[in-house]
């Protein structure tokens, strides 16, 4: 995962450590998704046991890199909130922080316009 955002330059990490939270999202999706297996098994398909552990086990392998960045993604987005002009502020602040640079650069140039 990235350290920060490329369009923004938004740290993801507030702190050390910071992710820890994201376990026990990780955790209750998983609980969710072996709930819901349990259940459809129990009121449609009845299989043995043996084959319902051996289906959970291989889900829960194959989709452990989906659920760790779906539980990093909700862990952060219960932080920190989307803007979705960001990309927009990002230019006009570049733009102005420049032209800024210009008429520092150029003081001359900057008073005859006063």
């Amino acid at each position: 995962m990235n350290k920060s955002c490329s369009t923004c330059n938004l740290t993801f990490e507030k702190e050390v450590g910071f992710f820890y939270g994201a376990m026990y999202v990780s955790y209750g999706l998983t609980s969710g998704f072996f709930i819901i297996a349990y259940v459809l098994d129990a009121l449609f398909f009845q299989v043995k046991v043996q084959y319902l552990i051996a289906f959970l086990v291989l889900s829960f392998v194959v989709l452990m890199p989906i659920t760790y960045r779906l539980a990093r993604l909700i862990w952060m987005n219960i932080f920190y909130a989307h803007d979705p002009n960001c990309k927009n502020r990002l230019m006009e602040e570049t733009i102005l922080a420049e032209s800024q640079m210009t008429h520092q650069e150029n003081p001359k140039e900057s008073k005859k316009f006063d």
